[in-house]
């Protein structure tokens, strides 16, 4: 994969899936799309009327350079900076763990046993997916996510402030380090 070799959109997503065959990816195919969708903000639909459209040369190279970071097994997520967790877009990156799906029943059962008006502290909050799933699930309830890594807190507070500005309310929950 080279930058040098101009690419239209259908030879750069061949030559990622095989790149990312080679390098042992698991699912090589899906994460050349997601890593494609992502560069060029394009739907499938618009990759199939325009597959034979040249790359331009700066998202050539970004998608060349994040390609290049999967094959070397860093985490999707890492690479476009967003998870979804409980149906939630959040923030992440190297500074937090990915959210994960066996994670979501933890939010379930703390859903099913959670008081009316409930105050939850949420240690070690990380990206805050588990403090935020519930506090966007459960509007009367309010809390506090805790974390000693400051670069964490920033990544939960990311998702935080755009959950909100995009509901146009004060948020219920505050950040704080350890």
């Amino acid at each position: 994969m080279s930058v040098h070799d101009r690419k239209n959109l259908k030879s750069a997503l061949e030559s990622a899936i095989l790149y990312l065959q080679k390098q042992g990816v698991e699912e090589a195919r899906q994460d050349a799309w997601l890593l494609l969708e992502h560069v060029c903000g394009i739907s499938h639909s618009t990759y199939f009327v325009h597959s034979e459209d040249e790359m331009p040369k700066e998202q050539q190279e970004q998608y060349e350079a994040l390609v290049r970071k999967r094959g070397e097994h860093i985490p999707l997520q890492q690479l476009t900076g967003e998870a979804w967790f409980y149906g939630i877009p959040f923030f992440v990156n190297e500074h937090v763990l990915i959210p994960r799906q066996d994670t979501e029943i933890l939010v379930e059962e703390a859903l099913r046993g959670l008081p009316k008006d409930a105050r939850i502290l949420d240690l070690c909050t990380g990206s805050g997916c588990i403090l935020i799933s519930l506090l966007v699930t459960r509007e009367d309830c309010t809390g506090i996510g805790a974390d000693l890594s400051e670069k964490a807190l920033q990544v939960a507070e990311k998702t935080r402030s755009l959950l909100y500005l995009l509901q146009r309310k004060q948020p219920p929950w505050l950040l704080h380090s350890l």
